[in-house]
């Protein structure tokens, strides 16, 4: 057994890998096997160039960035041909390399005796900043793109679930065949050549139970209760972390038991822990919780700690369709305005990202919900990007000047069919600095768009219908072609960023609003070939989609078959936020309030009638809330801006943003008394016993019911 050990290892560090001299081009210089590559992490040969780079890491970022791909690098993968690209690995090594970065040197030893555990990690060292580690970690030998994305994708999971909480790691480049690895000097290397080989594939399996049960819980009060490390998980990875943490199954029912009330507040106590204890039962008996691994977060910590906390909530249902209107698109507005900036570096290169926003909900919930946000996008941004107030305008008067002159055509027009000769033209679009497409559109006539709509805006604009996959089974109109048309958006937006076209896109944007039975949905979700979402992927491979499902949750019977079919979609981020009743009622007063303030103001000093007041007064609004909440983001010109549009989602957006953040500040306190009331009632008491503990009278008690 020793002698098998012994050759065993020594083929492992014989392997031949690639190297470069630089990454600044794809070109491979040579090979050199594994003994070869720990002897230069050990030496002193790269010692002062990367010393010096790590000297300028905290002093000068962009110096740094610069000098680091002067680094030689290896490529773990195995021997490529000619050139670096995923297509051209010749032989497989058996090898992987996974990225652990952003650590805190307190933290540097405990991550270190934490990867070395790893009972696959073959070597373990320093990366060239000196804030994370480098973990080569031991595959099947393959050169399968495919296969090797997968094993990279599971184990780059398994690392967030052992270090999540204490570094961040890079899932995109863990799983990229071709990716190379820059040379580092760690004279104290961890080297294991008898490692383990991970096998294990990135699957559905948990994601799609997760997802299921995810439906009947809300993620926040988990948060609250288990750490605000867990603020991106639901009930399976909630008590995959308690397992971890040294609770048995027992301790753990108990747990959830005790806070049932603060997990599923808004029913009956024992028909809640009913559900929850059944759902923790099932659990127990189908998962290994002690091997469990919970889905990896779908943002970075990064990009959730700047997104508002409405974001990552899931709120209880409030069956408001007014309020759906107003709520929704100002909410993926702002979502808009936030990422307008970000790039995306992949390969080298910079993206802008895509932002999809899927709306599903029920036959009759109205495709406009998510049209009117959109509108409001273009305005927003370029009032905010510094458009000066002589073009804006213009910009308002000729839209004006269009809507009069569309109405002389219309009559014009029907007084032409009683007529002989042709009808009146139809009087031109004033220019906007926005291109909207709908239906089919080929990349030619996109760059032509493009070309006469310079800084334009690209807003994909489908409906219901044309998502629709036909009875024919022929995709026109369908999925694929949504996803041919943003994959033609992202090259043009990184063809901008390179300085290589005279236009650019602030972001891409996809709003689809699928109304239906859940039955509809399987089609469309499904990874194949006849256009299921899931192939966004292979159409987008140079960037990551910011992509977003919003379920309609108000029926529900919907909501629960609805969720298991779509539960099963892969890099996807569910919301359901719609407020509760103690929350609307507290934006209504406070409405009330600034709506009797403007009323006031307006009518008593310029003379305005109270009806056009009312209308007037929720864009004035605007401004009372940007000082109070985001004043860094919003200007007081916002306020003229939402008068010249007439629109009222725009002060939605910030009652939103200030409101719903915390769920229980807008709850009233006689509710909440309410709430004690039923659980001691449940606990056994009747309710003259519980009303007169909890101070609230009868009367009151029976009126919130």
């Amino acid at each position: 057994m020793n002698d098998k050990g012994t050759s065993s290892k020594d083929r492992l560090q014989e392997v031949e890998l690639s190297y470069q001299n630089t990454v600044e081009s794809n070109k491979i210089n040579g090979t050199m096997n594994l003994r070869q590559v720990v002897e230069l992490i050990k030496g002193e040969k790269f010692n002062n160039q990367i010393e010096t780079l790590r000297s300028f890491r905290q002093k000068d970022q962009s110096y740094y960035k610069q000098q680091k791909l002067k680094l030689p690098a290896i490529l773990f993968a195995g021997v490529f041909n000619v050139s670096r690209s995923n297509n051209n690995c010749n032989k497989g090594s058996g090898l992987a390399a996974a990225d652990v970065d952003k650590i805190e040197s307190q933290n540097m030893q405990e991550l270190f005796e934490i990867l070395t555990g790893l009972s696959y990690s073959v070597l373990v060292f320093r990366s060239p900043s000196n804030a994370g580690f480098k973990v080569v970690f031991r595959i099947p030998e393959t050169t399968d793109e495919s296969m090797y994305r997968d094993l990279g994708t599971a184990f780059s999971n398994l690392l967030i679930t052992k270090v999540g909480n204490l570094a961040e790691v890079d899932i995109r480049a863990n799983k990229d065949i071709s990716r190379a690895c820059f040379f580092s000097c760690d004279s104290d290397i961890y080297e294991n050549y008898l490692a383990d080989t991970w096998t294990q594939r990135a699957g559905k399996s948990t994601q799609t139970m997760a997802g299921t049960i995810n439906g009947r819980l809300r993620p926040q009060r988990l948060e609250q209760l288990i750490g605000a490390d867990l603020h991106n998980t639901d009930l399976m990875g909630a008590v995959s972390s308690l397992m971890r943490a040294g609770n048995d199954s027992k301790a753990i029912m108990q747990f959830f038991k005790d806070h049932v009330a603060e997990i599923m507040p808004n029913s009956g106590d024992r028909d809640n822990w009913g559900k929850l204890s059944s759902d923790l039962n099932k659990m127990f008996e189908k998962v290994d919780l002690t091997n469990f691994e919970p889905p990896p977060p779908r943002f970075p910590d990064e990009i959730l700690d700047r997104l508002p906390r409405i974001f990552r909530q899931c709120l209880d249902i409030y069956d408001n369709i007014e309020i759906r209107k107003d709520v929704l698109p100002s909410l993926f507005v702002y979502l808009g305005y936030l990422f307008r900036s970000w790039r995306i570096l992949v390969g080298g290169k910079l993206y802008a990202p895509t932002i999809q926003l899927f709306t599903l909900g029920e036959s009759g919930s109205g495709k406009e919900v998510t049209q009117d946000g959109l509108a409001l996008l273009n305005p927003i941004i370029e009032r905010l990007e510094g458009i000066n107030n002589e073009d804006w305008n213009k910009f308002c008067k000729d839209k004006e000047a269009h809507k009069l002159k569309i109405r002389a055509w219309r009559d014009e027009y029907k007084k032409s069919q009683d007529k002989a000769g042709d009808p009146p033209e139809e009087p031109p679009e004033p220019p906007i600095r926005r291109v909207v497409i709908g239906g089919d559109i080929t990349k030619p006539k996109l760059l032509q768009a493009l070309a006469d709509n310079p800084e334009g805006l690209i807003w994909q604009d489908a409906e219901a219908q044309t998502v629709s996959i036909s009875n024919s089974r022929r995709d026109h109109g369908g999925i694929k072609d949504v996803e041919r048309k943003l994959y033609d958006h992202s090259s043009i937006s990184q063809a901008r960023v390179d300085q290589k076209a005279n236009y650019s896109i602030s972001f891409p944007v996809c709003s689809i609003h699928r109304s239906g039975t859940p039955s509809q949905y399987k089609d469309e979700f499904r990874t194949a070939e006849m256009g299921g979402l899931q192939r966004f992927e292979t159409y987008v491979v140079q960037q990551k989609p910011i992509r977003f499902v919003v379920v309609d949750n108000t029926r529900e019977q919907w909501t629960k078959t609805g969720m298991e079919i779509i539960s099963q979609i892969e890099a996807t981020e569910f919301i359901q936020f719609y407020p509760t009743q103690g929350q609307m009622d507290r934006l209504s007063k406070y409405a009330w309030e600034l709506e009797a303030k403007y009323t006031q103001s307006y009518h008593g000093t310029r003379g305005i009638p109270t009806r056009t007041a009312r209308r007037v007064f929720r864009k004035a609004m605007i401004l009372e809330l940007a000082n109070d909440y985001c004043s860094k983001i919003i200007t007081d010109e916002i306020l003229e801006l939402a008068i010249d549009i007439d629109r009222v989602m725009i002060a939605n957006l910030f009652w939103a943003m200030k409101y719903i953040d915390d769920p229980e500040e807008s709850i009233s306190k006689s509710e909440k008394k309410r709430r004690k009331v039923k659980r001691l009632i449940t606990d056994g008491k009747t309710v003259t016993e519980a009303c007169n503990e909890v101070e609230l009278s009868r009367s009151t008690y029976y009126a919130g019911k």
